[in-house]
């Protein structure tokens, strides 16, 4: 009898804590931060070397299913069920790396987490934007030109102290980051 008892407690303990481990889409702005990209690198051509960065600061982690990255012009990255694993469930505090070529070979040494088509979308370092939406809830932006300066060969990145999707569309929170590619 104690032997089922630790059974049932068991599995009684897996169904409540099953909540624990929900994941649910961005719910609101500010949940995905863009916090570095590449426009313009030097040592590689555009269509291998450009990438940018998103971290996860919900507290939570996130179903990206649904998500898409956009620019003005149409452009646009969806995410969609058959994302990898790790690109659609977004834990709490990570890190992914999109990118146009994943061989860290000819793209600059940069580890990609999902890679997407140049053809679909492109980086301009004299003037773009970055949107992250899911749905029609715009999540973050970006939105650059050339008065920011970003300099050839190296990514931009976001300071580590803003932590809000307000503050990174302020060029003043971006700096050069210390990769040359």
């Amino acid at each position: 009898m104690a032997a089922r008892s630790r059974w049932l407690l068991a599995a009684l303990s897996c169904l409540l804590s099953a909540n624990a481990y929900a994941v649910d889409p961005p719910a609101k702005a500010g949940e995905i931060l863009i916090t570095e990209l590449l426009a313009e690198p030097k040592q590689v051509a555009d269509y291998y070397g450009e990438w940018f960065e998103l971290v996860n600061v919900s507290g939570r982690t996130l179903d990206l299913n649904g998500v898409s990255i956009r620019d003005k012009d149409g452009e646009e990255i969806q995410i969609n069920t058959s994302a990898p694993t790790n690109v659609r469930y977004f834990a709490a505090g990570d890190r992914l790396v999109f990118g146009v070529w994943a061989d860290t070979n000819v793209n600059g040494n940069i580890n990609l987490d999902l890679v997407y088509d140049f053809t679909n979308f492109k980086l301009d370092k004299t003037g773009d934007e970055i949107y992250v939406y899911y749905g029609a809830l715009l999540i973050d932006a970006v939105v650059w030109d050339s008065t920011w300066g970003l300099t050839d060969g190296y990514a931009t990145q976001l300071s580590p102290t803003v932590t809000s999707e307000w503050a990174n569309g302020l060029d003043v929170n971006w700096c050069d980051a210390s990769t040359f590619i």
